[in-house]
């Protein structure tokens, strides 16, 4: 009879041993999934205007993963990661989340002063005529004269 219930005892101790590493996992997936998606909008340039949009694109695209809710407040974003113990309630967890919190700075586009510099486009040789050397009309480019 101690053997039995000893090699019970080792089961469930080893079924808990195995739903952790199934639930670790599944952070670690969720956690790099979170990781590509912010990069991924903080490697990006906005206007001032597509700022607020941005943020909010970013929110839902992480909370198309099972189990992270985000929300964002101002500059920072908080993420949560549910399932983090895998035998919560074999165990009697109620809490079975992580709050991830990480600031959001998304890259504000400069707008370029445009300097005008004197070219306006023509060509500095607008009186040249459009002939050969050996003084032949040419319909070609210019670049492909020698040609």
């Amino acid at each position: 009879m101690h053997e039995l219930m000893a090699c019970t005892a080792s089961v469930l101790i080893l079924c808990l041993f195995i739903t952790q590493a199934a639930a670790g996992t599944n952070t670690f997936i969720e956690a790099a999934y979170c990781e590509r998606k912010i990069s991924e909008y903080t490697s990006e340039e906005y206007t001032e205007e597509e700022v607020p949009t941005a943020t909010e694109e970013l929110r839902d695209e992480l909370e198309k993963m099972p189990g992270v809710m985000a929300e964002i407040k101002g500059d920072k974003l908080d993420i949560r990661l549910d399932g983090v113990i895998g035998p919560a309630e074999a165990l009697g967890i109620t809490d079975n989340s992580i709050h991830i919190e990480k600031d959001l700075k998304l890259k504000i586009r400069k707008e370029e002063d445009v300097q005008h510099d004197g070219i306006d486009g023509d060509s500095p040789y607008d009186d040249s005529s459009d002939q050969d050397a050996d003084g032949d009309e040419s319909d070609a480019d210019i670049l492909d004269v020698n040609n």
